[in-house]
């Protein structure tokens, strides 16, 4: 029930963003709520917190009904620490380059986008191996390198991010690539076809 009510929290956000448009969504939170930037800071930490405990919630009960892979809550959580990380320099990027954000918001979801998405596909891949992932994930030094050069050194934070857009949609793609490949050899198949490879 909860994941259905944010599910559909965020589809009535995307409903209302359409109907609105983007600058007309942000004059009616200002007018009658809350200036949507504001918003924006109070909803992610709560969506990042109630993910975190759904999260941790399924987990309890996939150990309780020994149902999971890993043997070890320790294991089955070790995924967080890329994830935790992921979202700390990314948003915190965001708040330290907030004019670069504002300007150019759809680089920096790319960014988000597919980072999240080459983390979350590893991962998953992990889990139905039955391998321990790694605590760190290679997408967190590119990206932790990225926040170093655009909020300490002070390098533009736009080219920064888009440099680094283009990281992570190459690292996702080819992550992709290769998981395909290996299944498709695994079950002796072509991809995108059902009949078997001529071996």
């Amino acid at each position: 029930a909860v994941v259905s009510t944010q599910s559909t929290g965020v589809v009535a956000l995307f409903l209302l963003t359409g109907i609105l448009t983007p600058a007309g969504l942000k004059a009616f939170f200002s007018q009658h709520i809350l200036p949507l930037n504001t918003l924006f800071y109070i909803f992610i930490p709560l969506g990042f917190l109630g993910s975190l405990v759904l999260s941790v919630y399924n987990v309890y009960r996939a150990m309780e009904a020994g149902t999971h892979k890993q043997t070890t809550f320790a294991g089955v959580m070790r995924p967080w620490v890329s994830y935790i990380l992921l979202n700390l320099l990314l948003c915190s990027y965001t708040v330290f380059s907030e004019a670069a954000f504002l300007a150019h918001p759809r680089v920096w979801t790319i960014a988000y986008g597919f980072s999240f998405s080459a983390l979350v596909c590893r991962l998953m891949v992990n889990q139905m191996c039955n391998t321990d992932c790694d605590t760190i994930d290679p997408i967190i030094p590119p990206l932790a390198i990225a926040w170093f050069l655009g909020v300490v050194v002070g390098i533009e934070p736009t080219i920064v991010i888009t440099v680094y857009s283009v990281f992570a949609m190459a690292s996702f793609f080819h992550l992709s690539y290769n998981v395909v490949n290996d299944i498709c050899d695994h079950l002796n198949i072509c991809c995108f076809s059902i009949t078997r490879k001529r071996r």
